[in-house]
């Protein structure tokens, strides 16, 4: 039985375009949260530079779907939805598990895994089968998916960004869990990195943001150099420069905390200041908000440092530019796990 569905998409080899030409570039993200900085946020900051330098873009996302600029075309793939935390883990409708790949992505979640990527690439490749012509070239964003060789396989080239080896989050999270069982947990979870690894393997372009990424990546997905290219993540200077209104406070530090999981190290951090805090005046700024009676919520209680380490929870760009020009050091930070030899992992903006 195949789950791939719609009209066949002829092979036809396509006709070379000159170098100058803008490019018809259909950006793929199979989640697209507006706030999540590896996925609706890089996907916008993306399109919106692309078709800026005169290409076409088009977007395709599976949800949360991403928030582009008016320009630029969102194509929606639906799915169950199962991780919105508005109706998280709901139970779908039969009418709903009529459909084989909703029934993967029930199962899959219903067993305690994280299908999404896999059955994102399905109705991806069902997209493609009717539209790959309009484009001339698919940059999917970290999914890494099957359907992405069954797009590649009907002759439209196909890349990819990855910002990380997932396998880094995997090993974190395995490590921070001292049950056997719950470390089970985990592995089932990050099962669809054996997919991961097979497609990215496949790809001719590989794009990284950073050299250490790339060595990381090379050597979790045995990867040869000679396919990535590094195109480093820039800073908005639109939205992030020197505010002269906004005061300069002493004994400041900022971080954005994107996630609460163990693999951002925001534990370590809280621990420092609390020690630096017995002998000189300290105050921590989260950008972010704490898992409600997570671990980083109890290290707060424990240490008492509720007066002194504050989270702002969602905020918008400019309220963000505001919060950057606050501190005293120019060195505000993005965390993430505090490990000396993987310097991607703790970046100094």
């Amino acid at each position: 039985m195949s789950f791939y569905q719609g009209s066949k998409s002829n092979t036809t080899p396509r006709k070379k375009i000159p170098a100058d030409s803008p490019l018809r570039i259909c950006l793929y993200t199979y989640r697209g949260n507006p706030t999540c900085g590896g996925q609706g946020v890089y996907i916008k900051r993306l399109s919106r530079s692309l078709a800026d330098l005169g290409h076409m873009v088009d977007v395709v996302s599976g949800p949360p779907y991403p928030t582009v600029d008016d320009d630029i075309k969102l194509h929606r793939l639906s799915s169950l939805d199962l991780y919105n935390p508005d109706d998280l883990f709901r139970v779908p409708s039969i009418r709903e598990l009529s459909s084989p790949v909703n029934v993967m992505e029930w199962l899959g979640v219903s067993t305690g895994g994280f299908p999404e990527p896999f059955t994102s690439g399905i109705r991806l490749w069902n997209f493609m089968r009717s539209n790959a012509d309009n484009y001339d070239i698919l940059h999917d964003n970290q999914c890494l998916a099957y359907g992405l060789l069954g797009v590649k396989s009907i002759g439209l080239p196909t890349i990819a960004t990855i910002h990380h080896p997932m396998t880094v989050d995997r090993d974190v999270e395995i490590m921070s869990e001292s049950l056997w069982w719950r470390k089970l947990k985990v592995m089932r979870w990050y099962s669809f990195i054996g997919m991961q690894k097979h497609v990215s393997r496949k790809l001719s372009h590989i794009i990284t943001v950073s050299e250490a990424s790339k060595n990381d990546i090379g050597k979790a997905f045995a990867i040869p150099p000679s396919k990535f290219r590094v195109v480093a993540n820039g800073i908005n200077t639109d939205i992030f420069h020197p505010l002269p209104m906004v005061e300069r406070k002493d004994n400041q530090i900022m971080v954005t905390n994107s996630a609460d999981t163990p693999l951002k190290g925001l534990r370590y951090l809280i621990d420092a200041v609390a020690a630096i805090r017995k002998t000189r005046d300290i105050h921590l700024t989260v950008i972010g908000k704490p898992k409600e009676n997570g671990v980083i919520e109890r290290l707060v209680n424990q240490l008492g440092a509720k007066d002194y380490i504050t989270f702002t929870g969602r905020i918008d760009d400019d309220e963000f530019a505001r919060y950057y020009a606050r501190p005293w050091s120019r060195r505000s930070m993005k965390v993430s796990a505090c490990r000396p030899e993987r310097p991607w992992h703790a970046g100094f903006l």
